[in-house]
């Protein structure tokens, strides 16, 4: 479990600590002991991260020997991270000219949102309406107070990490796990939308104010506001990538 896992454990109430579980369940072994990861498994999750969070952005070459000498290790994991990259859609590879961070679709963009806002819409409905809520709340609550912190303090890597964990627990809560494989895959495209926007926009005070508007519903018990609420903050992340767009049109594809 790594050091943050620990500080919420240490703060979680019992409504919170088979949430923490599944969270470390949902990070997988990318977060965990690097020692436990294979080379290419390494490379995969720092070069994956690096994308998401916009540390590499789009367009930005990305150089074989460069990744090998900074991992310490041979071409060969890093080709085949590169080949896992290319196939989540996170890089392109260019025969004999090299391998960038691939650009962003706003197509793309809007297609992963409408199945996010299909199945998280449906699966917050679906828990507001049940007597167990509450314990939910008390997780939502607690992760949009750290979230909130997190932006008055201008830590991003905070605040990005906090909206993931504040979708899964909705995942989780609902007993639906395997559905959040579904959700993280759409997500990986506005992540990277939002990384780059939270710094040039601003934008991390308005998805704190969604997330208690979201808390607030689901408290009320009022299923059909929640949904709206959670559909209306996700479509956000549109209007977020029109603006980036109009920035810095060099990152999408035309």
């Amino acid at each position: 479990m790594s050091r943050a896992s620990r500080s919420r454990e240490a703060q979680a109430g019992p409504a919170d600590a088979g949430f923490l579980v599944g969270m470390d369940a949902m990070r997988g072994p990318y977060t965990t002991s690097m020692g436990r990861l294979s080379e290419t498994d390494r490379v995969h999750s720092v070069l994956r991260a690096d994308i998401v969070h916009a540390r590499i952005r789009p367009g930005v070459a990305i150089s074989e020997q460069e990744a090998a000498s900074r991992f310490g290790v041979s071409r060969t994991p890093v080709r085949e991270a590169i080949l896992r990259l290319s196939r989540e859609g996170l890089v392109h590879v260019k025969p004999q000219r090299g391998t960038y961070a691939s650009l962003i679709s706003l197509k793309r963009l809007e297609e992963s949102l409408f199945v996010r806002q299909a199945v998280e819409g449906r699966l917050l409905e679906a828990i507001t309406g049940r007597s167990e809520r509450r314990d939910l709340v008390t997780v939502l609550d607690s992760i949009a107070r750290e979230q909130s912190f997190a932006a008055r303090s201008g830590d991003l890597d905070v605040v990005l990490d906090a909206d993931t964990r504040f979708h899964y627990a909705l995942v989780a809560a609902s007993g639906l796990t395997g559905l959040w494989s579904v959700v993280a895959q759409a997500r990986d495209m506005d992540q990277r939308i939002r990384s780059i926007a939270v710094p040039e926009l601003g934008s991390a005070d308005a998805a704190v104010r969604e997330h208690r508007s979201i808390v607030a519903a689901v408290d009320r018990g009022d299923a059909a506001r929640a949904r709206m609420l959670m559909e209306s903050h996700l479509s956000r992340n549109l209007k977020l990538a029109k603006a980036i767009a109009a920035r810095y049109p060099e990152y999408f594809e035309p």
